[in-house]
């Protein structure tokens, strides 16, 4: 799907936080996955909170603004699953959650780069919201085991 305008572009990062959100309160929830329940609970948290701002900048723009067009942006290049399998364990666990955090802060930087002049007051937003996935990316990455030779 092409996002074409300022207020797709919002909508498809407030699906973006949905999603990434009930993984993260799946993950916590998941008996199996005990030992990371404080992460996940945090990074759902995380995720609620920046679905807050994100309907915050929303309600601020006038409809004119949402409209405002864009071009170059795909979200396919930013969907992630969002499934938690029951045999999941903390390794994959970990590297799903670094794969959406990849990919949902690559969205961020992305349309930063293509509409920073049309995100206005929203890109200062978008770059702290991108900068955050890129932190919360180094995290998982530092937690996940290094493979033995």
């Amino acid at each position: 799907m092409e996002l074409s305008t300022f207020g797709a572009l919002l909508r498809f990062a407030m699906y973006l936080e949905r999603q990434a959100g009930e993984f993260y309160r799946s993950l916590a929830s998941n008996v199996r996955l005990s030992s990371a329940t404080e992460l996940f609970s945090g990074y759902a948290r995380e995720c609620a909170r920046r679905l807050k701002l994100l309907e915050g900048i929303r309600q601020q723009n006038i409809n004119e603004v949402l409209l405002e067009p864009i071009s170059d942006m795909n979200s396919r290049l930013y969907f992630f699953t969002a499934n938690v399998r029951d045999e999941m364990d903390v390794e994959a666990a970990l590297d799903a959650a670094s794969d959406i955090e990849t990919k949902v802060g690559a969205f961020y930087k992305d349309s930063l780069q293509v509409a920073g002049i049309v995100l206005g007051e929203a890109g200062r937003v978008f770059r702290k919201l991108s900068e955050e996935n890129k932190e919360r990316g180094k995290m998982l990455s530092s937690l996940r085991k290094v493979p033995t030779t």
